[in-house]
C-alpha cells in the first residue's frame, strides 16, 4: 500500500504540466482518427458501398450454395479475378449479409491499415527519437484521406490487408526473422501483383525469405487446388490471361502502363507487345533501384518502389490498388528530415504535393471514359495519366533515406543473448556530442583509421568498443561518423 506521501507524489506526477500536455494531445489524435474514420466511412458508403465484396460475395454464394464453377459468375462486366485460395480465405462471407460481411471486411481493412502504418513509420519514429504512438496516430489519421486507402474501404477491397501481409514481412526482415516470407507468400497466393517482392528478396540475396514465400505461396495454391481442383485448373490455364475484367483499358480509373498505352492509341485494350516493351524495362529499373536502396540500408524505399512497379506494370491497375502510396510518403517524410536547410523543406513539399495528389480524383477530371477528342488535349493527357506519371517519377527519383540508426549486417545478429565477457564486441548508437566526449587511448591503435569500415555501416554508430561507454571513459577502438550518406 502506497504512504500518504507516495500517493501525494503520484498526484503531483499526475498533475504536472507535461502530463495534461500528454493527455490532450493523446486526446485530440483520438478525436482525430475518430473522425478521419467517421468520414472515410462516410465517403466510402455514399460512392462505392460494397460493391467489389458484393461481387466476392456473388461469387462465393454461386460456388457453395448453387454448385457453379467460381469463375462462370459476373455481375455486369465483372467476375471473381484472384486466385481459388483468396476464395478459400473468403468464403465465410457467403454466409452473412451484404452489411455484416461489409462491417467485418472494414475492421479487418482498418487494422491491417493500422499495423501497416506502424510498419512503416516505426524506423523513422524510432530514428528521430519521435514518440511513436502519437505519430502512428498522426500517420494514420492522414492517411485516410488517401483516396486508394478510403476507396479500398469503400468497395470492401483487400487491398490493405496485402499491404499488411507485404509489411509485415518488411518488419521481419529487419528483425532477421525465420518467418520472414510468410507474408509475401500469402500476399501473392491471394493476388499475383505480389510476385514481384519474391524477386526483389532474390534481387537483395536474402534467400531463405525467398524461399519461405516460395514454399508459402505453393502451400496456399495446393489448398485451393485441393478445395476447387476443376476452378483451380481453369484460373491457372486460362482465367489469368483471359480476364473478363480487362475489358476496358481506356477508364480512367486505370493507372497501370496499359492504361497509359490505351488512351494514348485510343483502343480499348494495349497491345500486349507494346505493354511488354515498356513494363520489362520499368521492372528491371525499378529492382536495380530497390536493391540500391536496400544495400544503402532503406528497406522501406525498396518496398516502396517495388510495390509502385508492380502496381505500373500489372495489366490493370484500380485506384484502389495504389496503397503503397502510403509507405511512399513515409519514405519522402523521412529523407526530408535526414536533409538540412532548403533540401530539407523542398523534399518536404514534395512529399506534401505527392500526398495530395494522391488524396485528390484528379485523374476522373474528364470522366470515367475521356472521348479521343479530350485526349487530344496536352492537359487532359497530363491530368488522367497523373497518376501513372507521378509513379514513374517515384520509382526512378525515390531518396533512399536509412530506416533507421540501426542495421541488420550479419543473419543471426538479432535474438544474441548479451555476453557477459567484458571484451565482447558491440555496436552501439552514439550521438555526435557523446563522441566529442570521448577521451580515446592512442596507445592501443590510431582511432582516425576507418578504412577498413564496412561501407553500408549507419550514420552516428560505434563498433568495435570493448565494454560499456559510461562518461568519459577511455575506450579503444574506432568511432564512425558519417553525415553524408543515407539518401539519393
Amino acid at each position: 500500500m502506497l504512504s500518504h506521501g507516495g500517493c501525494t507524489r503520484t498526484l503531483r506526477r499526475l498533475w504536472t504540466v507535461t502530463s495534461i500536455r500528454h493527455s490532450f494531445a493523446a486526446a485530440t489524435i483520438v478525436v482525430c482518427v475518430m473522425l478521419s474514420t467517421a468520414w472515410t466511412l462516410h465517403s466510402g458508403l455514399l460512392t462505392h458501398y460494397a460493391y467489389d465484396l458484393n461481387i466476392y460475395r456473388g461469387a462465393l454464394q454461386y460456388w457453395l450454395f448453387d454448385g457453379g464453377a467460381l469463375y462462370d459468375f459476373s455481375t455486369g462486366p465483372f467476375s471473381f479475378v484472384y486466385p481459388p485460395f483468396a476464395a478459400v480465405l473468403l468464403s465465410p462471407l457467403a454466409f452473412n449479409s451484404t452489411g455484416t460481411a461489409f462491417i467485418f471486411v472494414t475492421e479487418v481493412s482498418l487494422c491491417a491499415l493500422g499495423a501497416a502504418t506502424w510498419f512503416s513509420i516505426f524506423p523513422m519514429a524510432k530514428k528521430y527519437s519521435w514518440n511513436r504512438l502519437y505519430v502512428w496516430a498522426l500517420a494514420v489519421t492522414l492517411s485516410l484521406a488517401l483516396t486508394p486507402i478510403w476507396i479500398t474501404i469503400g468497395l470492401g477491397q483487400i487491398n490493405l490487408i496485402l499491404l499488411f501481409f507485404v509489411l509485415a514481412d518488411f518488419t521481419l526482415l529487419r528483425a532477421n526473422s525465420r518467418f520472414a516470407g510468410i507474408g509475401i507468400g500469402l500476399a501473392s497466393a491471394i493476388k499475383l501483383t505480389p510476385l514481384l517482392f519474391i524477386v526483389y528478396l532474390a534481387a537483395t540475396r536474402r534467400w531463405r525469405a525467398m524461399f519461405t514465400a516460395i514454399g508459402t505461396g505453393m502451400a496456399a495454391t495446393l489448398i485451393g487446388f485441393i478445395i476447387l481442383p476443376k476452378d483451380s485448373w481453369r484460373y491457372f490455364t486460362h482465367e489469368i490471361f483471359h480476364a473478363r475484367n480487362i475489358n476496358n483499358m481506356l477508364r480512367s480509373v486505370n493507372n497501370s502502363l496499359t492504361g497509359f498505352i490505351a488512351r494514348t492509341l485510343y483502343e480499348p485494350v494495349a497491345p500486349t507487345v507494346l505493354w511488354l516493351a515498356l513494363s520489362i524495362p520499368v521492372v528491371i529499373f525499378a529492382l536495380w533501384r530497390a536493391r540500391k536502396a536496400y544495400l544503402q540500408g532503406a528497406d522501406l524505399a525498396g518496398f516502396a518502389i517495388v510495390g509502385l512497379a508492380a502496381a505500373l506494370v500489372s495489366p490493370i491497375t484500380w485506384i484502389h490498388h495504389l496503397v503503397w502510396v502510403l509507405p511512399t510518403v513515409v519514405v519522402l517524410v523521412n529523407a526530408a528530415m535526414s536533409s538540412r536547410g532548403t533540401r530539407r523543406w523542398l523534399r518536404l513539399s514534395v512529399a506534401a504535393g505527392v500526398f495530395m495528389l494522391f488524396s485528390s480524383s484528379i485523374t476522373m477530371r474528364y470522366g470515367d471514359t475521356p472521348s479521343e477528342e479530350t485526349l487530344q488535349q496536352w492537359r487532359a493527357v497530363l491530368l488522367v495519366n497523373a497518376y501513372i506519371i507521378a509513379m514513374l517519377l517515384l520509382v526512378i527519383f525515390l531518396p533512399a533515406a536509412r530506416d533507421n540508426s540501426e542495421t541488420f549486417l550479419e543473419e543471426g545478429n538479432s535474438g544474441k543473448q548479451e555476453s557477459n565477457d567484458p571484451a565482447a564486441e558491440v555496436n552501439l548508437p552514439i550521438s555526435r556530442a557523446a563522441i566529442a566526449n570521448l577521451d580515446f587511448n592512442a596507445a592501443d591503435g590510431d582511432s582516425s583509421d576507418t578504412s577498413d569500415l564496412v561501407p553500408a555501416l549507419p550514420a552516428g554508430t560505434v563498433t568495435q568498443i570493448p565494454g560499456s561507454v559510461t562518461g568519459k571513459q577511455s575506450l579503444p577502438g574506432k568511432v564512425v561518423v558519417d553525415d553524408t550518406k543515407g539518401d539519393l
